[in-house]
């Protein structure tokens, strides 16, 4: 029976063959799930039961650790009013009073959890009141009796030592040994202090009275005397009042206590029966689980034996045939048994192997066509540079004797000039020393690009480099009314390695391009060293037009600037950029550039730091590599 229905399975097409076992699997796999969901949606409301159970009861026993710590705390506050007065008591009652709140808090949200009975939140209002009481008669303790009663220099004792001060001041009698011993009792409770001070009393109030003095003054003392007596009452009745609240306070929070134990024992029970329960259901889902998932795996596997034999021969065979084309054998086909789909496919196959052999050839014929190409293109470059920096080397001698025939006509060696003449003079020196300045570029450029710049690596002294175009820079700067600041970082060494006159070339253009593209304000030169990282920076700043974003990067391209028209305000060849960040780059460093449009820029260089030929000469070469 079995193979019957595996040839008439076999006899489907492939799509039908996918959808009958599909449909098989999915009818099992339904029935799993069914049974699966029903048990997992049980099993998880006792998982949330037990969840909000073990939630409670660590809220529980937090509740029951701040009490505990509350009453500890309690204790600390009355030993150190018997052992040391009422002054360092103070911290431990107000520490009392910020628990509490913590345990109330506590409280709040153990009365905002679900699932409580009415028991459990019976129990959490009795707990919410005795802490309120026991709240309650902290503050009294607090408010209306400890600070009441005070110490040495507040309260009740700081009264009664200001009276005794007060009678000390008439120099009657001394009060010192009196002062002592009710600073002992402030302090430390001493009862043999207690019992000599109403002496101490009566003994001050018979020396006044036998006091040779005025019946004024001896009345003040004795009215002081009795101010004393009735404020000695108070302190003692104050200290009576402060032991009853100590006693009332260890009641109310052992109360606290036992209801807050008493609950948490309560919760524990709870837990360990929805911890029971959930287990239970964890059972029952480990035993059906297995037993629905064997089946569907079992009828699942069936499917897929049965779909597996009827199309696998031509799979492997399809398999067979790339593996040998992708070896390179492109002359493989596919043989095509079947029209259904993997017969398709097969026909498929080898049509696109056909195209593929057909376009190897064709890709090969290109990729000889195009190193053929390739090497006419860099002879081309090659040839190009090597005219451009002919050609710019023969531009300069003529443009020299222009430049110089103008000078030695604008000097009169060849007779007074008038003013018009002298104007266009004027006009063919400068045009002739801007299309020098242009030659000079191209060749420093087509020079760059066949590799024919050398960079020297000398000793030289940034600061007189720096001086030296302070000099050279300020006039272009006077002529623009423009403010000129070089600034060098006291750090940076005296004598550096380096082309000084490449990097001269560098600050030069930028210099040119900060004083050109600044209108008003400043422009500044700034050498810093970064010895951390063996660099220094040249940083050129000015306040000028600024350069959007998206030029950022154009402008360091040959003959590329921010404003290409042929109308443009500021002329040049674009040049200056691309061919400072070249050198820049021959010299192991980068460029960085900042600017926001109408605000200025910031152009940094950074180079390697050395001091000694051969490091800098070695990190060059690991650049050039």
């Amino acid at each position: 029976m079995l193979r019957k229905f595996s040839h008439a399975f076999g006899n489907l097409s492939i799509s039908n063959k996918f959808l009958a076992a599909l449909s098989l699997v999915l009818i099992f796999g339904l029935v799993s799930i069914a049974a699966n969901l029903y048990i997992t949606d049980y099993e998880k409301d006792l998982r949330d039961d037990f969840e909000e159970s073990r939630q409670e009861i660590q809220l529980a026993y937090s509740l029951g650790v701040t009490v505990q710590r509350a009453r500890y705390t309690e204790t600390q506050a009355e030993i150190l009013y018997l052992t040391l007065g009422t002054e360092e008591s103070v911290p431990y009652v107000t520490d009392v009073i910020a628990i509490m709140e913590d345990a109330e808090e506590i409280l709040e949200e153990l009365k905002s959890s679900q699932g409580q009975d009415e028991a459990e939140r019976e129990t959490l209002d009795n707990i919410a009141e005795t802490i309120s009481v026991y709240k309650t008669t902290v503050n009294l303790l607090y408010k209306d009796y400890i600070l009441v009663r005070g110490g040495e220099d507040t309260g009740f004792g700081g009264d009664l030592i200001d009276t005794l001060d007060a009678i000390g001041t008439y120099g009657v009698v001394d009060i010192t040994d009196m002062r002592v011993l009710l600073i002992t009792y402030l302090k430390h409770f001493s009862p043999d202090a207690l019992m000599r001070l109403p002496k101490q009393f009566t003994a001050l109030q018979t020396a006044i009275e036998e006091a040779d003095l005025p019946d004024a003054e001896r009345d003040e003392l004795l009215a002081l005397v009795d101010k004393a007596r009735t404020q000695f009452v108070n302190l003692i009745n104050g200290d009576t009042d402060i032991a009853e609240a100590f006693f009332t306070l260890s009641d109310t929070s052992a109360v606290v206590d036992t209801l807050v134990t008493e609950f948490i024992q309560n919760e524990s029970e709870q837990q360990a029966e929805a911890r029971e329960l959930a287990n239970d259901a964890a059972d029952l889902r480990n035993t059906l689980t297995p037993i629905t998932t064997a089946a569907s795996l079992f009828f699942g596997l069936l499917a897929v034996y049965l779909l597996s034999q009827s199309i696998a021969r031509q799979i492997n065979n399809l398999a067979d045939a790339s593996r040998q084309i992708a070896g390179g054998d492109y002359s493989q086909r596919v043989k095509v048994s079947t029209t259904d789909e993997i017969g398709q496919l097969g026909t498929s196959f080898n049509e696109m192997v056909d195209k593929i052999e057909a376009r190897e050839a064709e890709l090969r014929q290109q990729a000889v066509e195009l190193r053929i190409a390739t090497a006419k293109a860099r002879e081309a470059t090659r040839l190009k540079s090597e005219f451009l920096a002919n050609v710019s080397h023969e531009l300069r001698t003529p443009l020299n004797a222009i430049i110089g025939f103008s000078d030695m006509l604008l000097m009169g060696m060849s007779g007074e000039l008038n003013e018009k003449q002298s104007h266009k003079v004027n006009r063919l020196r400068e045009n002739g020393t801007r299309l020098l300045d242009l030659v000079n570029d191209v060749l420093d450029l087509a020079r760059i690009e066949a590799k024919r710049v050398e960079i020297t690596h000398k000793p030289f002294s940034p600061r007189e480099l720096a001086a030296h175009l302070t000099a050279q820079m300020e006039v272009l700067a006077q002529e623009k009314r423009l403010d000129f600041e070089t600034i060098i970082d006291p750090s940076l060494p005296q004598t550096i390695m380096g082309d000084a006159k490449r990097i001269e070339q560098v600050i030069v253009n930028l210099l040119s391009n900060a004083v050109k593209f600044t209108e008003t304000g400043s422009v500044s030169l700034k050498l810093n060293g970064n010895g951390s990282q063996d660099t220094w920076c040249i940083c050129v700043q000015d306040t000028g037009i600024g350069i959007p974003p998206h030029a950022h990067d154009l402008i360091f391209e040959k003959f590329r600037q921010v404003d290409g028209s042929s109308s443009r305000t500021y002329t040049g060849s674009g040049l200056g950029l691309a061919i400072s960040r070249e050198l820049v780059q021959a010299m192991g460093g980068h460029i960085q550039l900042e600017s926001q449009v109408d605000a200025g820029s910031t152009f940094t260089v950074i180079l390697p730091l050395h001091t000694q030929p051969a490091l800098l000469q070695s990190q060059l070469e690991q650049v050039r590599n």
